[in-house]
């Protein structure tokens, strides 16, 4: 190939905006995607809309707990995680994923897997009422 870059093995997720912009800008100047020497502005708008949607704010501990009261609960009720994807119509890796703190789970999300382990999200949420610390 044309180019070389020092982070191109690792996986795009993990790139900063900087590296993913630089990154883009290598492989279209490397494919000629250039028009009269500028990016074109749907190319452009493509890299930079990613590196604004990529930014999530994330509260690692706070999933965490959310992960392990939704277990708990789940436990009590005696249901599988395979029974509350079938309930929720949730993806059991998706459900696990949640369950494992690896993935910022929506409120939407939250209230489908707290209505069919027939609590409130309040009480979901409320890691005061957890039997395990």
């Amino acid at each position: 190939m044309g180019y070389k870059s020092t982070v191109l093995h690792q996986r795009p997720e993990m790139w900063s905006c900087k590296t993913l912009i630089y990154n883009s800008l290598l492989i279209i100047k490397y494919n000629e995607f250039k028009i009269k020497g500028q990016i074109s502005p749907n190319i452009f708008s493509l890299i930079f809309g990613f590196c604004m949607v990529g930014k999530q704010y994330r509260d690692q501990e706070y999933l965490v707990k959310i992960g392990k009261r939704i277990v708990e609960i789940r436990d009590l009720r005696k249901i599988t995680q395979e029974k509350l994807a079938e309930l929720t119509e949730i993806d059991t890796r998706q459900i696990g994923r949640i369950e494992r703190a690896e993935t910022n789970v929506s409120i939407s999300s939250l209230k489908l897997i707290a209505d069919h382990l027939k609590i409130s999200v309040s009480d979901l949420l409320d890691f005061s009422k957890s039997t395990k610390k």
